[in-house]
């Protein structure tokens, strides 16, 4: 809801859509409600409490007037405010990412979200920290390269613990990972779906009833290779932003080579996406059937997950 305050009024993303924000009136209305909501809840706050709002919404916030919507917001709780940002090598972030395109409804390719995305604001890092900063002050922003070998014990979770100040989880139980990106068969599968089933109604603003709980129930039979762009295509892409990440290095994390990242792109293990044949089509849509199936029957899969 933070992101959905945040957003100018003329953004219409899905979030917004999926909840009906799509007139000026309905987003004041909107505003006016979560304005209330949250200054109530933070009476509840004791002083010395910290607390701690994650949404990777909030990272498409990349104008000044979004995020200074936001700053106001938190300034009436006249606390300090700190911003930690996770940065992933673009030639990742453009996978993950187009994986979310298509559980959200999206029915474009790969090839067609590349070229799009050197001109797209959320991958020009240096524009998005700058932005950030400017408005909650340099001194208050974290930047983290969302790279294993740069994490503390190689994982997120514990890197975002350590840097609030929750120190190790011992005795904790560790979260099963979720949104996790699809395979090379299954994205596919998915996306030439979605063209008979979209994720929006024909009228209205509201959801195609129809397609819910699709895209979960196909991210649950995933379990094939995640698609990676092959070294020389990566190794390509990441020279669009060569002097976007290197700024964020110098000016953010002090490191005069300028490497934000540490892995050589062209190293890659390319996973092209499966051009999928009428055969393997049919095994994806008996694996879907029988899990679906056993969701209805509140049951466990019958049939092991794995596929040849």
């Amino acid at each position: 809801r933070f992101a959905m305050y945040a957003h100018d009024d003329h953004v219409i993303d899905n979030l917004r859509r999926a909840k009906k924000l799509t007139t000026p009136e309905r987003i004041v209305a909107f505003r006016a409600q979560f304005h209330e909501e949250f200054l109530q809840e933070e009476k509840t706050w004791n002083a010395d409490q910290t607390v701690l709002v994650s949404s990777e919404q909030m990272s498409r916030l990349h104008v000044d007037s979004a995020q200074r919507r936001l700053f106001d917001l938190l300034a009436e709780t006249g606390r300090r405010v700190r911003v930690i940002i996770y940065l992933r090598a673009q030639h990742e972030a453009i996978v993950s990412e187009y994986s979310q395109f298509i559980k959200g409804g999206k029915t474009t390719t790969l090839e067609h979200e590349i070229a799009l995305a050197s001109d797209r604001k959320m991958y020009r890092y240096a524009q998005t920290v700058r932005s950030w900063a400017n408005v909650f002050g340099a001194e208050n922003l974290i930047v983290r390269p969302y790279e294993r070998r740069q994490l503390k014990d190689a994982d997120v979770v514990a890197d975002y613990m350590h840097i609030v100040g929750l120190g190790d989880l011992h005795g904790g139980t560790m979260p099963k990972e979720q949104n996790q990106s699809l395979d090379v068969a299954t994205i596919e599968y998915l996306r030439l779906l979605n063209i008979h089933f979209p994720r929006w109604a024909a009228t209205g603003a509201g959801r195609n009833i129809a397609r819910e709980g699709l895209a979960e129930a196909i991210e649950a039979i995933s379990d094939g290779r995640k698609p990676r762009l092959g070294g020389a295509e990566a190794a390509a892409f990441m020279s669009n932003f060569a002097e976007d990440n290197a700024l964020v290095a110098r000016e953010f994390l002090g490191r005069e080579d300028g490497r934000l990242f540490l892995g050589d792109p062209a190293e890659t293990a390319g996973a092209p996406i499966e051009e999928l044949t009428i055969e393997r089509s049919l095994e994806i849509t008996a694996r879907l059937w029988r899990h679906m199936s056993a969701q209805r029957a509140n049951q466990p899969d019958p049939v092991p997950a794995k596929a040849t």
